[in-house]
Parts: structure tokens; sequence; C-alpha cells
């Protein structure tokens, strides 16, 4: 995510940019995170989910627990001779604090290899640990490489029984998991929650300025709602073009961790929109009650097709969307005859 510029507009299309103020603001909350803002014990979890789909086989993957006579420096261990070892800070940090944090914390559970080396002897069962994987949601300093290879080193001298000749240690993030994350998030067993980032006026009003033929559609459309005053149909547009740049800013993230998920949104995206032209002509349903039906259909279309989604998400994606069908078209309101 980090460094991502921000667009709108069609999906499927090039679309405008963002005013300069709005991307800016997008790229610093965007930095050192990832598709979740994780705490140690989510991030724990996740991982431990990760590990069990990669290693599928009974036996393969053990896990360690904590709870009873504390921690033992690693969360789990595989039979081919890797320990796996979690961490996340509760809060993004810059980058040098995530990275002292993030070395301070290698080394600590390094150092328990050797302080608890009876137990880890007893638990591994004549495993030898090869490669030790500290799990972390963001690495983004070769600092920490260094320092890896470094506490590897010292490993290695100790001679430790249960740590091979040969022992490393790596860095991994979810990127190294992009199968496992894959299958969690098509089983459902892992909801996506997207980044909300803020949507400033400026951008709302940029997005006005830079596209007048699809807000003139927009406000035609509008004003065929009988019940709203002029002043409310403004503050709906407003409203309404706030959830396309929301939606756009979902769409973009989901694009960038996950292009699969994302090709199938276009589809279903595209045959609705098909749909929905042959519904506004048959359909004899008041707007303000079209337009509300058609962004809960297209909502629950994608929650019941991209079971990752949480409901925030395929609402803020569904009113997204279908602001960008009103202003495009396939959604489009009848005359009252005789007004």
């Amino acid at each position: 995510m980090a460094g991502r510029v921000t667009s709108v507009g069609r999906a499927t299309s090039s679309r405008a940019r963002h005013p300069d103020e709005y991307g800016e603001s997008r790229r610093r909350q965007a930095v050192a995170q990832t598709t979740v803002d994780w705490d140690g014990p989510s991030w724990e979890d996740h991982c431990l989910d990760l590990l069990r789909l990669r290693y599928k086989s009974p036996g393969q993957f053990e896990r360690v627990p904590s709870a009873d006579q504390g921690d033992l420096g690693i969360e789990g261990f595989s039979h081919d001779g890797c320990a796996y070892q979690c961490y996340s800070p509760d809060r993004l940090l810059p980058i040098k604090e995530r990275y002292e944090r993030q070395r301070d914390k290698l080394t600590e559970d390094l150092g328990k290899l050797e302080k608890k080396q009876t137990d880890l002897v007893r638990i591994l069962g004549g495993v030898m640990i090869r490669t030790y994987v500290f799990m972390t949601p963001v690495h983004d300093s070769r600092r920490l490489n260094r320092h890896a290879k470094t506490k590897a080193e010292e490993v290695r001298a100790k001679n430790l029984p249960h740590c091979h000749p040969q022992f490393d240690v790596v860095i991994h993030t979810e990127e190294d998991y992009i199968v496992e994350r894959a299958e969690l998030i098509s089983l459902g067993l892992n909801k996506w929650r997207l980044a909300s980032v803020p949507v400033p006026e400026t951008a709302v009003q940029n997005y006005v300025d830079s596209n007048p033929v699809l807000i003139a559609t927009m406000d035609d459309k509008l004003s065929r709602i009988p019940e709203l005053t002029a002043g409310e149909e403004l503050k709906l547009r407003s409203r309404l073009l706030r959830y396309k740049l929301v939606a756009d800013n979902k769409l973009d993230e989901i694009r960038g961790h996950h292009p699969v998920a994302w090709e199938h949104i276009q589809d279903l995206r595209s045959a609705e929109g098909l749909r929905l032209e042959v519904e506004c002509l048959l359909s004899r349903a008041a707007p303000a009650d079209l337009l509300r039906q058609t962004a809960d259909s297209y909502r629950d279309t994608l929650k019941g097709s991209l079971v990752f989604l949480t409901d925030t998400d395929a609402s803020d994606l569904a009113w997204g969307t279908a602001t960008d069908w009103l202003a495009e078209c396939p959604l489009d309101f009848r005359v009252a005859s005789g007004s």
C-alpha cells in the first residue's frame, strides 16, 4: 500500500487524479500499513492461520502456546526445520522506531533459544531448527536483515543442540504467503478490513470541477426525486460522491493486494450494470426507492460473491458503484407523466 496514489472516476478506464493534498494525505496514512492495522494478538492468530494452510498434512506444523509456563521464543515449528515467531507493534510507527522495536523483539526471542533450550529440546522432539522465521506485518528496513544475520551467526557459534549448524534467521511478511492469504480470503476465513481513508471536501469539489458532464447527468437525475429540495439535492450529491471516492480507494487496495478479487468485482460490476439498464426500463419504482434498491442489491451481490468483505466495505463499494452508474447512465429514473 505504501506510496500508492489514489485515483477517481471509472473503475475500468483512466481516471482523474485526486487533488495533491488528498493524495499526500493518503500516502502519509498508507505508510507502514498492510491490509489490516494489526495488533499483536490478531497478527499472531493470522500468522498461525497462514502456517496451518502452508503445512496442511497432519503433524507437519505444531503450535507452541505461551499461556502456560511462558513464552519459548517461538509460536510454532514445522517438522522440516523451520521455527516461527510473530511480532507486530500495536500501532503504526515511523520506520526507525518500528525497526528498533522489531530488532529488540528479535534479539529477545532468539535469546530464548539458549535460555529455554531444555524445554525446547523436549518440545521439538529431535527436530533441529535450521531456519528461524520472524513474521512481521511491515518490513521496510534492511537494518533488520543485517541484525538477523548477525544474530544467526551468534546462535551458530553457541552450538545449541536443537539448532542446525547452518542455522539462519529470515524476515517474512504477509507477502511471503500469497497463496495461503488468497486461500484464507476465498474460504471466507479472513475478513479483509480495507483501509478507511477520510475523503476531504476538497476532493469532492475537485471531482465536481473536473467532471462537469458527469455531474450534470447526476444533477438531472437527482432533480427527478420529488421529495428533495434543491439544498437536499446538493447534499445528497456530495454524499454520493464521497461514497464514490471511498469506493475507489478501496478498489485500489483490493487491486494491489488481491488482483483476482479485483477482476471478479469488475465482472460483477459489468454484469450488474447490464441488468440495471433493463431494470430501469421496466421499473415503476420511485427514483429514491430505485436508488436504494440498486445499492442494496449490489451490496448483497458483493457479499455473496466475495465472502472476505466486511458489511461496511461491501456497503461502501455498493454505494460508490451506484453513484458511478448514476453518473454514467446505467441507473436512470423515469420522468413521471405530466411533469
